[in-house]
């Protein structure tokens, strides 16, 4: 769902009751340019939400991460090719999906640029 559609002017309206009680019209000047400020402020509350989020989530995994190579590193005895395989497949899906949350914050960089 796009940001656009995640703010309506319902929304707006429900945040504004003055706007109601005047029947203020999404199309007139003083109406369009109220949304046009309400959408900003709530798109760069979004836009902080989800960095933070992005941020908690970025270290949650890089612990976790780091967590998995101090085993790796302390694997030795019988079958220790095998225990390492498996941990190398977990680190790799760790890192595969700090991949993703960096891709994500590159756009989330980007929209807030846009905005």
């Amino acid at each position: 769902m796009s940001l656009a559609q995640q703010f309506t002017w319902n929304d707006f309206l429900k945040k504004n009751p003055d706007f109601k009680k005047k029947n203020v019209k999404r199309t007139s000047p003083e109406g369009e340019k109220a949304f046009k400020a309400a959408f900003k402020e709530y798109a760069k509350a979004f836009i902080k939400e989800r960095e933070a989020k992005i941020k908690r989530e970025k270290e949650r995994v890089a612990k976790d991460k780091n967590a998995l190579v101090t085993k790796l590193k302390a694997v030795d005895g019988g079958k220790w090719h095998l225990k390492a395989k498996k941990l190398n497949e977990k680190i790799g899906r760790f890192d595969a999906y700090l991949s993703k949350l960096e891709a994500l914050q590159k756009k989330t960089v980007q929209l807030a640029k846009t905005i």
